[in-house]
């Protein structure tokens, strides 16, 4: 139950002096185990959608007008995952663009992160992910007057943000979604 990961093999061996053994040593390839996600090439289409969708439903208020403001539109930027020893962290980042009624446009950057995520494979060989805490992240930002949303002033802010929150042995790799 520890120190096994997918894939791996191990051989039991036996022996008896009260049994006749038909076999005294079989080997076995360990399956079944939860893998935490260790980077973005683990990732399907149908996973990277999940998360995305995921990450734009922790977001309540962002894509709602507001007194002052007009929301446009929201795309998932980048997904990031930091791995460390038996931990996973997924990040993903959107951009949210805005009209202010004076007719300015701003832009600003969400993040989203799920912990703990884990990559499951059934017995057809698909995967399917289960993650813990979630939550957006981010810095109080006054959209107008008294309309606040957390996020970013831009995408580096959010990566710089998402790498500095973890532990530095943890490895870094990211996935540009548009």
């Amino acid at each position: 139950t520890t120190n096994f990961s997918n894939d791996d093999t191990l051989t039991i061996t036996a022996e008896s002096d009260t049994y006749q053994l038909t076999e005294k040593s079989k080997i076995y390839t360990v399956s079944g185990l939860d893998e935490y996600l260790k980077n973005v090439d683990g990732l399907s289409q149908d996973n990277i959608d999940l998360l995305v969708s995921e990450a734009l439903a922790k977001q309540p208020d962002a894509t709602k007008n507001g007194s002052g403001a007009t929301f446009n539109s929201v795309t998932a930027k980048k997904l990031i995952v930091m791995s460390g020893n038996q931990t996973s962290t997924v990040y993903v980042i959107s951009e949210i663009n805005y009209t202010l009624d004076d007719g300015t446009n701003v832009t600003y950057y969400l993040s989203v992160y799920f912990k703990d995520v884990v990559l499951r494979k059934n017995s057809n060989g698909e995967y399917s992910l289960a993650h813990g805490e979630s939550m957006h992240a981010g810095n109080l930002i006054n959209l107008i007057a008294s309309r606040f949303i957390y996020g970013y002033a831009s995408q580096e802010a959010a990566e710089a943000a998402a790498r500095t929150t973890q532990t530095p042995d943890a490895d870094y790799s990211a996935l540009d979604l548009h």
